[in-house]
């Protein structure tokens, strides 16, 4: 199971990605969509960070586990809100369609 978590507090943003979905290991289509969305992310906070929108990010990536925490600075806000509602938009659908085996929260 990979369970998503999602905590903001302020300025601090912390994201957890923990788990293989273990929905056909080996070729794990689910695995792949929540990755290729984790990815995704990644991405768009490197450019964030770059324009002056996240600060003080950390990423810890490893297999089967992902934790990202940044700060938003003021003007951030509006941006990180739209990036996220389709970040968690995208991993709810594939938690929707295959609740055995990912969850957000």
């Amino acid at each position: 199971m990979t369970e998503i978590h999602y905590q903001q507090h302020a300025e601090k943003v912390r994201i957890s990605v923990v788990g293989h979905a273990a929905f056909n290991p080996g070729n794990d289509i689910v695995c792949a969509g929540v990755s290729a969305i984790m990815y995704q992310l990644l991405a768009v906070l490197s450019k964030m960070e770059t324009d002056g929108m996240i600060y003080d990010q950390h990423t810890n990536v490893e297999d089967g586990f992902v934790i990202v925490q940044f700060s938003l600075v003021p003007e951030g806000f509006d941006l990180w809100d739209t990036v996220w509602m389709v970040i968690k938009m995208g991993w709810q659908n594939i938690a929707d369609e295959y609740p055995d085996n990912v969850v957000v929260s």
